[in-house]
């Protein structure tokens, strides 16, 4: 992966997580990124073509869950997600894995390093080369 600035494209509706989240990736050691944020999954659809990874809540006001998840891999087939969520739940973050997701990450356990790894990673995994 070349060391080109990272369009990050963060759905998520809450002001706060969004904001940790930002705030989050300008400590990534090594990387830059540029984040877009959508409020709910249907203006995060609008902006997909801008982005390199996207980084998902699972419950917005227009969709909640794995519905959020599947909805969105059916508009970005190519695009690596992460998931970003509040709801610590081991069964749905493996059916979210297992649906192609390339992460499951709780925001209350997140950090510069590990979120900047499981970007990296996603990024990697779903663009090798």
């Amino acid at each position: 992966m070349s060391m080109k600035e990272i369009q990050a494209l963060l759905i998520e509706d809450n002001p706060i997580h969004a904001l940790l989240i930002k705030k989050l990736l300008e400590n990534v050691e090594g990387r830059q990124f540029e984040v877009k944020t959508a409020g709910n999954l249907a203006s995060g659809i609008e902006q997909l073509q801008q982005a390199d990874v996207i980084l998902l809540d699972l419950v917005l006001p227009d969709s909640q869950e794995l519905d959020t998840y599947f909805a969105m891999r059916a508009e970005a087939a190519d695009l690596p997600i992460v998931i970003l969520t509040g709801i610590d739940d081991v069964t749905l973050a493996t059916r979210a894995v297992e649906a192609g997701a390339q992460n499951f990450m709780v925001k209350t356990e997140l950090d510069s390093e590990t979120l900047g790894r499981a970007i990296r990673n996603a990024i990697d995994v779903t663009h090798p080369g």
